[in-house]
């Protein structure tokens, strides 16, 4: 890793290296008048980090290719009275956990005034240098999450509350529940698991589209035969189009089947396209899985070329810069969609009155493996559809760090010992 570059982390003097950060990135005295009060970052003794490859039970297989597990990147920061602030992301394809402990930790651990929480992500994102901030910001965010969950704990409210200090949250917020495709699936036997998930009050279910639109459309219409009419349905295309025609044929194929968004239709840096997308179909548009850009996220709303901005805390800066874009989309009239990991951003989707729902993959489905060191108990929900504010104090993430060792890859820690 790259040597750290020198970095003001008061909050006092970061205006001039921000300079060079992205658009998104913004100084205190950026700040406008009725923006939320400062929230001083914690001071820490140690950030650790894993990376934790875990197989998936069912494995999922596209056109291009097949899942077979997540590699997850859990780290925790270490106050000095002991207690410990966590978080976790499902990129580990790049080396996160190396630049949490090697890169990002120096200009955090044991530093006396590490400033605001709020903009802390993109200051910190700056330690590979200005080119490299988009690189940097994964691995920014998550020891940025990890402070908020230590503040938090400081304050004695849920995370949530810190994020809206003044703001009445939803009574509760729609789960979208993600479905995949199974072996010997045929359209009506996915459409019946479909339709028994909203029996149990499943207001949304994302489907995938495995590169084959018509089959996508069969399924579709077998869902909405048997399915409650007010069921929502979103289609995962998984960035599979690269020219607009064929993803305005696919779009149009889908409108009798009133789908809520298409996800990804393009990768996220095809902003014409995404435009293009939206003038040719009445299906709402929604882009921004795995960006970790601050400005291609803020460059789809200012060109209009989404519907539902994905958002996910873990690449775009953490909790405070989710708090902006989030900010800047309603600004924009552009809904959001928080990323998986919902026990983390259930904090973004209760701040955020514009959040149209959580997303997870039910233990049930087979493709999602953190729940062997994830605990369940940081999800509060009404019925299997709806989620509930969640009352404990701090994220409420709790981890079986046990079960992170057990299965870890690589394990690093930069500071004093626990």
């Amino acid at each position: 890793m790259s040597a750290v570059h020198d970095i003001d982390l008061s909050g006092r003097g970061a205006a001039e290296p921000l300079a060079d950060a992205p658009r998104g990135a913004r100084s205190a005295a950026a700040r406008t008048s009725d923006a939320p009060a400062a929230i001083a970052a914690p001071r820490v003794t140690s950030l650790e980090a894993w990376l934790v490859p875990l197989p998936l039970e069912r494995p999922v297989r596209f056109a291009a290719g097949t899942w077979t597990q997540w590699r997850y990147v859990v780290v925790r920061a270490r106050a000095a009275d002991g207690r410990t602030g966590a978080a976790y992301a499902f990129i580990g394809e790049l080396p996160i956990d190396l630049m949490v402990t090697e890169l990002i930790a120096p200009a955090v651990v044991g530093i006396e005034d590490l400033g605001d929480l709020d903009d802390l992500a993109e200051r910190l994102a700056l330690a590979g240098g200005p080119s490299l901030v988009d690189s940097v910001r994964p691995a920014s965010s998550l020891v940025e999450m990890c402070l908020w969950d230590l503040a938090a704990q400081d304050a004695g409210r849920p995370l949530w509350q810190l994020l809206a200090p003044t703001a009445s949250p939803p009574a509760r917020v729609p789960v979208m529940h993600v479905e995949h495709r199974r072996e010997g699936d045929t359209p009506a036997a996915f459409a019946e698991r479909v339709a028994a998930m909203a029996a149990e009050g499943v207001a949304i279910v994302k489907v995938k589209d495995y590169h084959d639109a018509a089959e996508t459309s069969r399924r579709l219409a077998a869902i909405r035969a048997v399915a409650p009419p007010e069921l929502e349905l979103v289609v995962d295309a998984g960035w599979q189009w690269t020219d607009i025609d064929a993803a305005a044929a696919a779009a149009r194929a889908w409108e009798p089947y009133a789908v809520s968004w298409i996800e990804d239709p393009f990768p996220p840096h095809r902003v014409r396209e995404a435009t293009e997308l939206r003038a040719a179909t009445s299906v709402p548009v929604g882009i921004g899985d795995l960006i970790t850009s601050v400005d291609l996220a803020e460059r789809l709303i200012a060109h209009r070329a989404v519907d539902v901005l994905r958002v996910d805390a873990t690449t775009m800066g953490g909790y405070g810069g989710a708090r902006r874009l989030t900010a800047r989309a309603a600004g924009a009239g552009v809904d959001v969609s928080p990323e998986l990991l919902a026990e983390q951003h259930q904090h973004v989707a209760f701040a955020c009155p514009t959040a149209r729902c959580l997303e997870i993959y039910s233990p049930a489905s087979g493709v999602w493996s953190a729940d062997a060191f994830a605990r369940p108990g940081a999800l509060a929900y009404a019925d299997a559809g709806h989620a509930l504010a969640p009352e404990r104090p701090g994220s409420g993430l709790d981890l079986d760090w046990e079960a992170v060792e057990r299965h870890a890859e690589r394990a690093s820690r930069h500071g004093e010992p626990a």
